[in-house]
C-alpha cells in the first residue's frame, strides 16, 4: 500500500506548504498601480467621443397633450431624416468600394489576359523555332542519305 508524499510529510511542513501557495497566490493576483495600461483598455484612456445629438434630452412635457404629440411627431421625424441620410452615405460608400473592387478585379483579369497571351506568343515561337530546326536537321539528314 502506498501512501501519499503530503501524508508521509510533518504537521509543520504541510502547514509552511499551505502558506507558500498562498503567499503565492496572492503575489499573482495582485496588481501594481505604476504599469502601463495593457494593449486591450489603452483605448480606453484615448477615445474620442462623437458631440452628442442635438434632439437627445431636448422633450420638456407640455402641458397640452395634442402640442407633446405633434412634438414628438417632430422628433421622430426628424430621426427619421438623420437615419435616412446615414443610411445613403453608407450605400454611397458601399458603392464606391464595390467599384473599386469591381476596377480592380477587371485589373487583374486583363493583366492575367495580357500574361496569358504573352505565354501563348512565346510557346508558338518556340514551336516555330523547333518546327525549323527539325525541317533544317531533316534536310540535313536527307543530304547526308543521297
Amino acid at each position: 500500500m502506498s501512501l501519499s508524499p503530503r501524508l508521509l510529510c510533518s504537521p509543520a511542513t504541510a502547514t509552511h506548504r499551505r502558506n507558500t501557495l498562498s503567499t503565492l497566490r496572492a503575489l499573482s493576483t495582485t496588481s501594481t498601480t505604476n504599469q502601463q495600461p495593457s494593449h486591450h483598455n489603452h483605448h480606453q484612456s484615448n477615445h474620442q467621443f462623437l458631440p452628442p445629438e442635438n434632439y437627445l434630452n431636448t422633450w420638456k412635457p407640455p402641458k397640452d397633450p395634442k402640442e407633446a404629440q405633434s412634438r414628438l411627431d417632430q422628433l421622430r421625424r426628424e430621426y427619421a431624416k438623420k437615419v435616412k441620410e446615414v443610411r445613403k452615405e453608407y450605400i454611397e460608400e458601399m458603392e464606391l468600394m464595390r467599384l473599386e473592387k469591381q476596377r480592380k478585379d477587371e485589373a487583374k483579369r486583363e493583366a492575367l489576359r495580357v500574361a496569358n497571351e504573352e505565354r501563348k506568343r512565346a510557346k508558338a515561337e518556340e514551336k516555330a523555332v523547333k518546327a525549323k530546326e527539325r525541317q533544317v536537321a531533316e534536310e540535313e539528314f536527307r543530304l547526308m542519305l543521297n
